[in-house]
């Protein structure tokens, strides 16, 4: 789910620039979650406004193994 009535999120630090969750955001674009728990976790994600450098780079390496695979 995005923000009530898709309006940007003006408490995020970047959330005036770059719609996030809202109905026609990234989230929206990117959310393949077949769970409302997977969006959430993936909107989780997105709004990390300090990321982990080495989890960044272990959800890389996931993606490339994924890639591998054509029927995923």
């Amino acid at each position: 789910g995005g923000k009530s009535g898709g309006l940007p999120d003006m408490g995020h630090p970047f959330g005036i620039d770059l719609d996030i969750t809202g109905e026609r955001s990234i989230h929206h674009l990117i959310n393949t979650a077949m769970t409302g728990d997977g969006g959430r976790w993936l909107a989780g994600w997105l709004l990390q406004t300090k990321p982990s450098l080495a989890e960044t780079a272990r959800r890389q390496s996931l993606v490339r193994e994924l890639v591998a695979l054509p029927r995923f």
